[in-house]
């Protein structure tokens, strides 16, 4: 489970938006690898089932949250690849997801 938004403390603390995303798209793409093993597709298969290109799919499943820059995809080619391999949750679920991209800081 990710810990998106994790601030210590001290509830005043800024979120590290980055470091969140870096995670997030982290538990994404171990969420569509593990997916993709258990139906037994190769990661050619699910780029074909989800119309996207080898490149784009791989790069979602490399995405590390502390190596190289991750993936930023457009939310419609994170659908595509969720419903290919009928992924309905989202790293950390989707209150965590909103707490940590939606919250709004003190403004200073």
């Amino acid at each position: 489970m990710c810990e998106f938004g994790a601030r210590g403390t001290n509830p005043e603390a800024p979120v590290d938006f980055e470091a969140d995303f870096r995670l997030f798209m982290s538990g994404m793409g171990g969420m569509l690898r593990d997916a993709r093993r258990r139906a037994g597709l190769s990661q050619e298969e699910a780029a074909l089932r989800a119309e996207l290109s080898v490149f784009t799919f791989a790069s979602l499943e490399r995405a590390h949250p502390t190596v190289g820059t991750p993936p930023n995809p457009t939310m419609l080619t994170l659908l595509k690849a969720m419903r290919a391999l009928r992924v309905h949750e989202l790293p950390g679920g989707p209150a965590a997801v909103m707490r940590s991209f939606l919250e709004v800081g003190p403004r200073r």
